[in-house]
Formats: structure tokens, sequence, C-alpha cells
């Protein structure tokens, strides 16, 4: 049979791509859109039951697009201490690519949901929650890839992490936090890039998108956000996650970040 001229849509083809927080949510949808693309998927989360949920309800969606092999789970508390979270990892690695198999590619849209006080109560620990999962995990999961043992040391490999658009447009009123935290996963990113070279590093800079954590906000809520950007609408979890893909392809890309976010950016109201 003859090779395939496809030059494009074969680039992910048998590609090892690890996806933390693939249980739900926009990370659910880069696991779908990898396994469409050919690649061959792990899903990492903490809720291992959701894990095992969320690899039914894939295997029935694709049927036998699905090869044996080709999608597996891992169950991760990303909030643990690096003596005892680097140990899970090294394990998760080796299984997802064993013997002389490399991962190529890391998606992190992992992120706790905790309480978010106004700026007259906010403490250090609300800073440290969100800090644990969104920056200092990441940083200990580049450490641990860094080795080529588990990612080769090429332009062909990358990391693409998540962010949001509220560090460079915070909405008045809003947690302080946020906004932090946004900012330092975009810093975190180009010190990464810098560091991991060749390996490329990137981010995912969100908007409002449909996903459980806005699925707990009233529709009054959900109306205002939508109001707030120029497209009048929350964005479909399967539209952003083109941007994790498109990060996979290009090989030119690293330290920068790419905004999805319905146009709120640009929208002249608040």
């Amino acid at each position: 049979m003859a090779s395939s001229p496809f030059k494009y849509i074969n680039k992910l083809q048998d590609k090892r791509v690890l996806v933390f927080g693939g249980s739900s949510g926009i990370g659910l949808a880069v696991a779908e859109a990898a396994l469409e693309h050919g690649a061959v998927v792990g899903l990492v989360s903490s809720n291992a039951e959701k894990l095992a949920e969320v690899a039914e309800q894939l295997k029935t969606t694709y049927g036998s697009h699905i090869n044996d092999g080709q999608l597996s789970t891992f169950s991760i508390d990303l909030t643990l201490p690096r003596e005892q979270l680097e140990p899970e990892l090294k394990q998760a690695f080796a299984q997802f690519a064993p013997n002389s198999a490399k991962i190529h590619h890391v998606v992190f849209t992992a992120g706790n949901v905790p309480s978010m006080p106004g700026l007259d109560q906010v403490t250090a620990d609300d800073f440290k929650d969100l800090l644990v999962v969104r920056t200092v995990a990441p940083t200990i999961i580049a450490s641990v890839l860094k080795s080529e043992k588990y990612m080769e040391s090429s332009t062909a490999s990358s990391i693409t992490l998540t962010g949001a658009v509220n560090a460079s447009r915070p909405l008045p009123g809003m947690p302080v936090q946020g906004p932090a935290i946004g900012a330092a996963i975009e810093g975190l990113c180009r010190g990464l890039a810098a560091t991991l070279a060749p390996i490329r590093v990137n981010t995912v800079l969100a908007g409002t998108f449909d996903t459980a954590l806005t699925a707990r906000l009233s529709a009054e809520v959900k109306q205002k956000l939508a109001q707030r950007t120029m497209l009048k609408k929350i964005g479909k979890v399967e539209d952003i996650a083109e941007a994790y893909i498109y990060f996979m392809k290009d090989e030119s890309a690293t330290g920068v970040s790419l905004v999805s976010d319905n146009g709120f950016m640009v929208s002249p109201g608040m």
C-alpha cells in the first residue's frame, strides 16, 4: 500500500498524548480530538471512578475507531507533595510509554475549585490552593519529563498549559487570585519553554466555556458572562480543543499564548 501523501491531518497519528484533567470539560474535549486524529491517548485525573466512566463513554462513542491500547487512564492526586507525586508520575509515564516508546505531547487542563473570597478576606492559603495544582504540579511534571526516558528532546514534543484571559482583562469586583494565578501560568510557560527547549511549551488562554464549572452557575450569571463577549455566547469545549491540537502540530510555536474567549478581550462592554 502506498504511503499517504497527506502532510497535515496525519501529524498526530500514533503520537502519545497525555491529558491531565482529561476526565471532563476542556481536557476531555482535547482527548476526543486527539483520538479522532489517531493519537494514543492517556487520561489523568484524581477521580478514578470518573476516569472509568469517561473511558467507557469514549469507547462507546468511537467504537471500532479506537484500537486496543489506544486509550488508557491514570488516577493521580496532583496536590500531593513532590516526594509522593514524583514516583506516581514516573509510574504513569512508564506505563503510558513502555519500553522504548516516548510521550509526544502533554496537555495540562487540571484545576481544583477552591473558595475565592473577595479582596477584604483573601489569605495566603487561598493563593496556595490555586498555585499547587495550576503551577506547582505542571512544574513537577515538566521536571520529570525532562529526562529523555519519557519524552524525546525534540521540537516534535510539546507541553501545553491552560491559563485564562482574566489575567489580562480582570473584571472589577471579582477575586484577585484568578488573574494573579493566570499571570503566573503565562510566566511559567515562558520559563519552561526556555528551560526545556527544544521541547515546546505553550499556553491556551481560555475565556468562559461550557464546562462542569459553568454548569453550576445560574442562568442569569451565564447570560451576563455571555453578554460580556463580542460573540455574545459561552463557548463550546470542542472549539477551544482545537487550540491545543494546533500547539501539538506547530513545531515552530513555543513560549507563546493563544486566546480562545469568544471575543471577551476585544469586547467594549464590561
